[in-house]
């Protein structure tokens, strides 16, 4: 659902399987973070775990404060 609400609103995301071993950090921060369940939607200082369609809402908008020229 996170990326379903990102790709309507045009905002670009990178997925990633935090399981692999690739990503064996990433995974230690979120569980150090307390975070255990996926999704994690993370940009700048915001860090949304699971389907919150008003966390992931403030993503966007910031994304879009930072990227005026290319939000849709």
């Amino acid at each position: 659902m996170v990326k379903y609400r990102l790709e309507a609103a045009g905002i670009p995301y990178v997925e990633a399987d935090i399981t692999h071993p690739d990503h064996a950090l990433d995974l230690a921060y979120f569980l150090h973070l307390g975070f255990a369940s996926a999704p994690i939607t993370e940009y700048r200082a915001i860090v949304v775990a699971g389907f919150a369609p008003s966390e992931v809402d403030r993503v966007i908008h910031a994304w879009r404060t930072d990227h005026p020229s290319d939000a849709s």
